[in-house]
């Protein structure tokens, strides 16, 4: 499982590509 802080810096890179 992946960190929340890891999450959290891929959230935006995802909202970013789409």
């Amino acid at each position: 499982m992946l960190p929340k802080l890891l999450t959290y810096l891929i959230n935006p890179l995802i909202f970013m590509i789409f």
